[in-house]
């Protein structure tokens, strides 16, 4: 995929956004939180009471929990 931003459409790039902040360890477990639960809303694995990864607050999740929790998500 190119990096040319007038090259990538508006969904890849809110995706990769996203992803960017889910895995930057300096940014705030608030927006770290938020960015993660953008991306389960946004490919339908938001359930109405919540996600489905054993109830844990993804504000607590470690880097390589939202890594393995998206991973999974993207094999669905």
């Amino acid at each position: 995929m190119t990096d040319n931003l007038s090259e990538i459409s508006d969904l890849d790039l809110a995706r990769r956004t996203l992803r960017a902040v889910c895995f930057d360890t300096d940014a705030p477990a608030a927006a770290r939180s938020q960015a993660s639960r953008t991306l389960l809303e946004l490919s339908g694995h938001l359930r109405s009471g919540g996600y489905d990864a054993d109830n844990k607050d993804l504000s607590t999740m470690s880097v390589k929990e939202l890594d393995a929790l998206i991973a999974k998500i993207e094999q669905t």
